[in-house]
């Protein structure tokens, strides 16, 4: 009995050791946070196509640290799909030395500043007209006009993506810490519309529309410790398995044999008895 509560105290003392590094095993794993401010625009006076926000009142301000991803969302009105206005050819090859030839190529410009440094990157969007009247971006290049290290590019930079279903353009990762303005700008700036007076189709020329709604998005990707076996039950259940480990030996050391002599002293007084009878006889006689 003593070794059978020896050995389960002891078997018990392992499990609830095993249970209490279940406990507080971990594990590092890689995430990626995403945060977004949002500018949302409309018209203060369509009649005269004033919107509330300016082109060039379209300004965030953010903190981004070194290594977060900046990722623009842009939704255009529908003028940035219908031709420029412009003294200037706005025809592009795209890519640039290819045989795609484009009539008609809106700018959009993206002026990232670290505020603190002065350091800039300026990166153009080309937005294809198409017939059908819908500004599209071209995917397969995005211009790089002007980069003194606000963002690191790596020629993997600009690069389209979705972000909740919407397609994003990322445009780099921060090169350093600070508080970064982000601008919008469109070349060409004016659009020949039309618009329709006394059952008429008159040409109306008016500057492109800003855009009603941009994201600026902030990636950022940072390592946190999980304890994928941690719960409530598994430490109070090491600490009672163990508890009852050490009670199972305990029990067992006060268990232990004990020697009986009782027999041995039966024996001892009866030969004892005998010799002192013995010696009496021997007196008598």
């Amino acid at each position: 009995m003593r070794k059978i509560l020896a050995c389960g105290g002891i078997i018990l003392i392992i499990l609830g050791l095993f249970l209490l590094s279940l406990y507080n095993f971990s594990q590092k794993k890689n995430t990626y946070y995403m945060d977004y401010k949002e500018i949302k625009n409309e018209f203060e006076d369509k009649e005269k196509w004033v919107w509330k926000i300016s082109w060039e009142e379209m300004i965030f301000e953010w903190d981004f640290s070194k290594g977060d991803e900046m990722i623009v969302a842009v939704w255009p009105y529908y003028d940035w799909g219908i031709p420029s206005l412009s003294d200037e050819p706005t025809g592009m090859l795209l890519p640039p030395n290819s045989d795609q030839w484009f009539p008609d190529v809106k700018r959009l410009r993206v002026n990232v500043t670290n505020i603190e440094t002065g350091i800039f990157t300026l990166i153009e969007i080309y937005y294809v007209y198409t017939e059908l009247g819908f500004p599209r971006i071209f995917q397969d290049y995005f211009g790089v006009i002007n980069n003194t290290g606000a963002l690191i590019l790596d020629g993997t930079y600009p690069k389209p993506g979705t972000v909740d279903g919407k397609g994003v353009i990322y445009l780099g990762k921060v090169k350093e810490n600070g508080i970064f303005r982000i601008t919008f700008s469109m070349e060409p700036s004016d659009v020949m519309d039309q618009k329709i007076e006394d059952n008429k189709t008159l040409l109306w020329p008016h500057p492109i529309s800003p855009p009603s709604i941009v994201r600026l998005y902030k990636g950022k990707e940072s390592t946190i410790t999980i304890y994928p076996y941690r719960s409530f039950i598994l430490l109070p259940a090491g600490v009672i398995t163990i508890a009852l480990g050490g009670t199972f030996i305990f029990k067992s050391r006060k268990s232990s044999p004990k020697r009986h002599f009782k027999g041995r002293k039966s024996s001892l007084y009866v030969h004892a008895l005998k010799a002192d009878n013995a010696r009496k006889l021997h007196h008598i006689r």
